[in-house]
């Protein structure tokens, strides 16, 4: 598990209509980045995307302006659960 994951992953996401549909349609991040080959904590996604500040792609500025709900903490193994 690393950061470096992370950043691949959000390469991977911004490279790939696919798994931004899957995001547009609510799929839990850290199951997607699990299955996809990104093996990353809830802390280093969170850690990730606090460093990225104003430097967002294209898709994250459409989930971010456009209400697009992403669970990015739908983990049974993470402390943080948006789901409470």
């Amino acid at each position: 598990m690393s950061k470096e994951a992370v950043v691949q992953f959000r390469e991977a996401i911004n490279a790939s209509e696919g798994l931004q549909d899957q995001i547009r349609s609510g799929a839990d991040l850290m199951a997607m980045g699990k299955e996809s080959g990104f093996e990353f904590s809830a802390e280093e996604l969170q850690e990730v995307m606090g460093e990225i500040g104003d430097e967002l792609s294209d898709f994250e500025l459409e989930v971010v302006s456009g209400g697009t709900q992403f669970n990015a903490f739908n983990n049974p193994n993470s402390s943080r659960d948006s789901r409470k």
